[in-house]
């Protein structure tokens, strides 16, 4: 989040980001742009914002269950009302965090450390309407889009629900393309999943509904190159005789079936 100027908010689960939203003025509006992403994953996951915490977005967030809520302040409404949720962590970022992850990052390697600058900044976003080789250029909202959507991988998806008197079914599809490419894969790591197709139902019971949902990666494969990212690191840390590029030509895939229910109640 703190990579936009505007109000931001950034929901994230297990570290990956699964929702980011920006707005011109109100964080909820830009809440809800996130939360519409995918408005199952924010369930006990992290929300980031780069605008301190209003009590109009903490009436909404505190409708979900939430772990941790990250703010560069927190409104003194806004925080006597999150303090009533349980187990919900608020942590305030101290001044100069911006600052402090321009720092060089350290990463450990077999033997050895690794210190690199930080890469935050998107390249190539700057003069872009100087930059356009179309009939019709791309309009002020269209140049936004382009702008945001350069900084992260871009996912497309697709979804139904039938809703009937006591049970909900639905079904899905999403395709996320993976941003990384065999020269900065690692063979300790399986490969990124792209295609997955999702299928769950609801059925009422009582004031509850009871949520249960099957979602199924389907394999992904990915081949290293021979003078990729983790070869480069090894042939810095060893003798680069003994590292052999061949070596590191490896194949790794990733599949994944995922079962997951919950109970679904009004407060």
């Amino acid at each position: 989040a703190l990579e936009f100027r505007r109000p931001t908010v950034a929901i994230l689960k297990h570290t990956n980001p699964c929702g980011v939203g920006c707005a011109d003025e109100d964080l909820r509006e830009a809440w809800q742009k996130a939360f519409e992403t995918d408005k199952q994953a924010p369930f006990g996951g992290v929300i980031v914002v780069n605008r301190s915490m209003t009590v109009g977005l903490a009436r909404i967030i505190s409708e979900i269950f939430t772990d941790v809520i990250i703010a560069p302040d927190f409104d003194a409404d806004a925080r006597a009302l999150l303090q009533k949720k349980k187990n919900l962590r608020l942590i305030q970022m101290l001044p100069g965090v911006a600052e402090a992850l321009a720092e060089p990052v350290i990463r450990s390697a077999p033997g050895g450390v690794m210190v690199m600058d930080a890469d935050s900044h998107a390249l190539g976003l700057e003069d872009l309407e100087t930059k356009v080789k179309t009939a019709r250029p791309p309009t002020r909202d269209e140049l936004e889009a382009m702008r945001f959507g350069w900084r992260d991988q871009w996912i497309i998806g697709s979804g139904l629900e039938y809703n009937a008197d006591v049970i909900v079914l639905r079904g899905g599809y999403s395709y996320g393309r993976t941003p990384i490419a065999g020269a900065g894969a690692s063979p300790f790591l399986g490969a990124t999943t792209e295609h997955h197709l999702s299928a769950g139902a609801g059925v009422a019971i009582g004031s509850g509904l009871l949520n249960v949902a099957v979602e199924r990666a389907f394999e992904k494969r990915v081949k290293g190159e021979a003078f990729s990212d983790w070869w480069l690191s090894r042939a810095l840390v060893f003798e680069p005789e003994t590292i052999r590029p061949a070596g590191f030509l490896f194949s790794r895939s990733t599949s994944v079936w995922t079962v997951t229910a919950g109970w679904q109640t009004p407060i």
